[in-house]
């Protein structure tokens, strides 16, 4: 089974035996080194890498092989993208670049570095690394695009906001108003939550009743002591936005509700 796992041999039968003083030996066609590869997948994924080694297995008439590679690259990325959406934000980038470049750098190197030096004995030319390059930008901008796509469906609608001061925010939909929004920001300075640290709160009004949202630090909402405080926060700004009762909700990052409890 033809196969991108199967190193390419050192001599082709596609190529012609070196004979010296006769330039129509030489291969017409360029191949991309292994660092190619390597520079694709750091610039734009591995998606990108293995578009390099495709190219490479078409010229050498491996098709089957080239419509792998990339197949392969495609689930590695997607791969990649789902691990990093669900590990926290704060998560070193180096944790998902490093090791993609390693991993494309070995299997370059393994699956076609023996053919490229066949290649270059025979007179064959090396495609310039502008080439990994740019096709490692364009893999950057689609798989940039791909993250901002998914994030802007994915993220929650938290509706229209307004500033308080000049970081801090209050979201507000439903049937809250832009003056529900204001009271309620205000009262939150008032009670030292928003002291322009450019902190956000969602305020929400509809058949559920009032939703007051609070996005706090990982894990927040096991401590014993934070919903008692947030109970409190709750009684204080409740009369800006109509009284009680008012449902606090504790989030996370990611905006996900992690806690609710009702304030009466």
């Amino acid at each position: 089974m033809d196969t991108p796992f199967a190193p390419l041999p050192a001599a082709s039968p596609l190529t012609p035996p070196l004979v010296p003083g006769y330039a129509s030996d030489a291969p017409r066609y360029k191949l991309h080194l292994p660092g190619g590869a390597t520079l694709a997948t750091f610039l734009g994924s591995p998606v990108a890498g293995t578009l390099i080694l495709a190219l490479n297995y078409q010229k050498l008439g491996r098709s089957g092989a080239a419509v792998l590679s990339v197949i392969v690259g495609v689930l590695a990325t997607i791969l990649i993208l789902a691990l990093a959406l669900m590990l926290p934000a704060k998560t070193p980038n180096a944790l998902f670049i490093i090791p993609q470049i390693a991993v494309m750098a070995a299997l370059a190197k393994s699956l076609q570095g023996p053919a490229v030096e066949r290649h270059k004995q025979l007179g064959g030319k090396i495609a310039s690394m502008w080439v990994s390059a740019g096709i490692g930008l364009v893999g950057l901008v689609v798989f940039g695009s791909a993250i901002i796509g998914y994030v802007y469906l994915s993220a929650p609608n938290l509706g229209k906001n307004i500033v308080i001061g000049t970081k801090d925010e209050v979201y507000y939909k439903g049937a809250a108003t832009a003056q529900d929004a204001q009271a309620l920001g205000q009262a939150l300075k008032g009670v030292g939550f928003f002291t322009d640290r450019g902190v956000s709160v969602a305020l929400s009004k509809g058949p559920e009743g009032t939703i007051i949202s609070f996005v706090v630090q990982e894990g927040a909402w096991n401590d014993p002591t934070v919903a008692p405080q947030f109970d409190l926060i709750g009684r204080a700004v409740a009369p800006s936005i109509g009284g009680l009762p008012v449902t606090i909700r504790l989030m996370n990052d990611k905006t996900e509700v992690k806690k609710e409890f009702v304030v009466k």
